[in-house]
């Protein structure tokens, strides 16, 4: 596991980092923690990049007691071992008229 630093909210940065890490050819499984900004992100990264991703509940993930120190690279960090552990319950991932008719 290598660290990469923030990725900017913008799908040109997202594919050229996603491009980047499939250029020796194998197949990516990537996941992200569940938030306001929905399943856009799950959506375009399996239809339009083709990468198996996986979207977790905050309160499904896996924790040690006592590990209460939250920064952004300790948890993807985290979330990496965990996946590649097959550790993570993914959560359902509603198609837009699900999420829209949950919106209301």
């Amino acid at each position: 596991m290598r660290y990469y630093g923030k990725i900017a909210n913008d799908k040109t940065a997202l594919l050229r980092v996603v491009k980047r890490l499939q250029k020796d050819g194998r197949p990516l499984r990537v996941c992200y923690e569940r938030d306001r900004a929905g399943y856009a992100i799950h959506r375009w990264l399996t239809d339009v990049a083709g990468v198996t991703c996986e979207v977790v509940a905050p309160s499904l993930i896996p924790r040690r007691s006592g590990d209460r120190v939250k920064t952004n690279r300790r948890d993807c960090l985290s979330l990496a071992k965990l996946l590649r552990a097959e550790e993570l319950t993914a959560v359902w991932v509603p198609d837009p008229a699900h999420e829209a008719y949950g919106a209301i």
